[in-house]
């Protein structure tokens, strides 16, 4: 019997580091928005400015599981009227470190779930 790794449907985070973050081995050096779906979208700002930085209308469009936030290197608290909408409509929104959210990310998208990631690096 031959075993071989499980192969996602959509993109995944091959690699990450101080400043950068790949997918699918094309190495980014900005904040990026990431969905199972093969949604690539470079953020501007800040996780400070995160309600003015991303289509929230976009994302709750996709009918997503799980929100992943990647805030750099240690987890920070968002604040909870930027989750409300999510909330709302029963996604599930998780922050952590942005090494964390990309593994985690690339188990829920392996396990093909309606997921997305928001990275900061």
């Amino acid at each position: 019997m031959k075993l071989q790794p499980d192969r996602t449907q959509g993109q995944t985070v091959t690699g990450h580091g101080n400043g950068w973050l790949a997918l699918d081995g094309e190495k980014f050096h900005q904040n990026m928005l990431i969905g199972w779906s093969g949604l690539r979208q470079p953020l501007k700002g800040t996780l400070e400015s995160i309600s003015t930085s991303i289509d929230f209308t976009q994302l709750l469009d996709m009918q997503l599981e799980v929100l992943l936030i990647g805030c750099g290197k240690q987890k920070i608290f968002i604040p909870i009227d930027h989750l409300t909408p999510f909330l709302q409509q029963n996604i599930g929104v998780e922050t952590m470190d942005t090494a964390a959210a990309c593994r985690t990310y690339n188990i829920l998208a392996g396990e093909n779930r309606k997921v997305a990631a928001i990275l900061f690096i």
